[in-house]
């Protein structure tokens, strides 16, 4: 019985959420430099400055919440994939998911094995059952 795991985070996520994270911090200092120029300068004197300032924090106050939502969905995802483990026997494949019911498809019932996205897909003929197997699993390469 080989039973097969996520790995735990693949470089180019990293890399993705790195630069995202300094996007992020790079926006807010931004926006503070602009909160602490505006508080210094006299508001009659420069009115078009004034509203291209508020302008531009406006925007980068939707683009820092905007990041902060898919980075928090993002991590949501990887903590639900990381919880998922396949196993394959030599009579059926298994998943097995921390909170959920173990899915089994036996092997002399697979229909179809397919790719969809980065994602192999295997049906099920007899009850219509399909598991998919996401491109971060230990071995994906090896076995597509």
């Amino acid at each position: 019985m080989d039973e097969s795991r996520l790995t735990k985070n693949v470089p180019s996520t990293r890399q993705r959420d790195l630069r995202l994270r300094i996007g992020l911090w790079a926006m807010i200092a931004v926006l503070s430099a602009i909160a602490i120029e505006s508080m210094n300068t006299q508001r009659m004197v420069r009115p078009r400055l004034n509203l291209l300032l508020a302008l531009v924090a406006g925007v980068i106050v939707i683009g820092v919440v905007s990041i902060a939502y898919v980075l928090a969905f993002q991590h949501g995802l990887e903590k639900l994939k990381h919880e998922m483990s396949f196993v394959l026997t030599d009579r059926a494949l298994i998943r097995k998911w921390k909170g959920h019911s173990n899915v089994q498809i036996g092997l002399a019932d697979i229909s179809a094995v397919y790719l969809q996205g980065s994602r192999l897909v295997v049906e099920s003929s007899t009850l219509g059952r399909q598991i998919a197997i996401p491109q971060e699993i230990e071995g994906f390469q090896d076995s597509s």
